[in-house]
């Protein structure tokens, strides 16, 4: 496996903490910091995962929320065209509501 050499400055007290874990392991400096940026790297792309669920999940509550939203304004630019007392007592038929208030809407765009 071909090796690079990558340089790094780093404040003189983190050296030396690394010195003492190097000698408390017995193991050279190259080995310690190839375990840790290999152990970083492993649980940055676990973190990186995680987060880019929470988006997929954030993204979903986003969309329903655009969905009410639109049904919600769909409803209050035709309410005064509905009748809500008689609509009231019938809340399962709410998907019926929103298709009578589509029509509202739609029927005054087209005259206005």
């Amino acid at each position: 496996m071909k090796t690079e050499v990558v340089r790094l400055r780093i404040p003189a007290e983190d050296k030396e903490a690394l010195d003492k874990a190097c000698k408390r392991e017995g193991i050279s400096l190259s080995a310690l910091l190839r375990t840790f940026y290999r152990e970083g790297l492993s649980s940055y792309d676990a973190k990186h995962q995680l987060l880019l669920g929470q988006i997929d999940v954030l993204n979903r509550k986003a969309d329903l929320i655009l969905e009410m939203s639109t049904v919600g304004a769909v409803l209050s630019a035709a309410g005064k065209e509905l009748n809500f007392v008689k609509v009231g007592p019938h809340i399962q038929g709410a998907k019926e509501l929103v298709k009578d208030a589509q029509e509202v809407v739609i029927k005054k765009t087209k005259k206005g």
